[in-house]
């Protein structure tokens, strides 16, 4: 059964919200009627709700300031690993943050680049931060990274026990390596050959087609991209579907293994939880980060 912890001064609105989401997590994983659904899609990035427990990791929560978050969990939103002066669209706006603010950040949080980190967050109720923030940890020389399939929910269901506010670790010495572009892929080289590569739009099928929801200057696509929604790559419970039927979404959207491959969405969010996916699947795939909301400001859209 899942244990609450109550820090330091709350109101019992507070408590009363996170039970509702406690109880609702739990039900959404049939905890309490039948056994909880297993993970079905394995990487080396992704990592069982179940299988969390009793290991020497440093536990991250993707989704910022909450209601609630997991016992022990370091809490952390992916803008603080990224370079949010000025607004979406700037030039470099929601890039990775340079060397050295990046090591103190991380230094800070007392992310050790010698322990292994297990990123969770909401998954497809959300924009997939924990793949950001995964993604991000490794584009910058972290090796043993993984996120939780299932995220918040499946922890929950799994039985770890909840806190109303994150841990604060010990500071640690980081330096981090030069952004890997095995990862990623900036607005200039994307221009330059963009004739190279199969650009795959993650967002909604709304935004696919024109929809402006999230400030951005113009609505539409890159040009020739190819849908593949980072929805689709959930079960109705919030777990990853299987390699095998994620690799079919894949080919059946006309993409090979031969192809070089970029993903992008609005912000670099949902991308980078796809790019870790196609990477897992076999997939030369990088992530670009700017994504639509720079694309838009500086080139053509259909």
């Amino acid at each position: 059964m899942t244990q609450f912890k109550i820090q330091g001064s709350v109101t019992m609105k507070k408590v009363f919200f996170v039970l509702v989401l406690i109880t609702s997590s739990m039900a959404a994983f049939g905890l309490g009627s039948k056994e909880i659904p297993e993970s079905v899609f394995k990487g080396k990035y992704v990592v069982a709700a179940a299988d969390v427990k009793n290991r020497d990791c440093i536990l991250v929560d993707a989704r910022g300031k909450t209601l609630s978050t997991i016992n022990g969990a370091v809490v952390l939103k992916w803008q603080e690993l990224a370079n949010c002066d000025g607004k979406p669209g700037d030039a470099n706006w929601g890039v990775i943050l340079d060397k050295a603010r990046l090591d103190k950040v991380l230094g800070d949080l007392g992310l050790d680049l010698n322990k292994e980190i297990i990123v969770f967050g909401d998954c497809n109720r959300a924009w997939g931060e924990e793949g950001r923030i995964a993604w991000e940890l490794l584009a910058v020389g972290y090796r043993d990274v993984k996120f939780v399939d299932g995220g918040y929910q499946a922890l929950i269901a799994a039985g770890f026990e909840t806190a109303l506010t994150g841990t604060k670790l010990p500071p640690v010495k980081v330096s981090t390596e030069s952004v890997s572009k095995k990862f990623i892929i900036d607005t200039d080289e994307l221009s330059r050959e963009y004739a190279n590569f199969k650009v795959v739009d993650t967002r909604t099928t709304a935004e696919y087609n024109g929809a402006k929801k999230h400030g951005e200057k113009k609505g539409g696509r890159l040009p020739k991209a190819i849908s593949i929604k980072f929805t689709d790559m959930f079960q109705a419970n919030g777990l990853l579907k299987s390699n095998a039927e994620i690799e079919s979404l894949i080919q059946a959207a006309g993409i090979k293994k031969t192809d070089k491959i970029v993903a992008y969405c609005t912000a670099g969010i949902r991308s980078a939880y796809m790019q870790l996916i196609f990477d897992m699947l076999g997939y030369d795939t990088r992530n670009y980060d700017e994504s639509f909301y720079r694309w838009c400001v500086v080139n053509d859209v259909e």
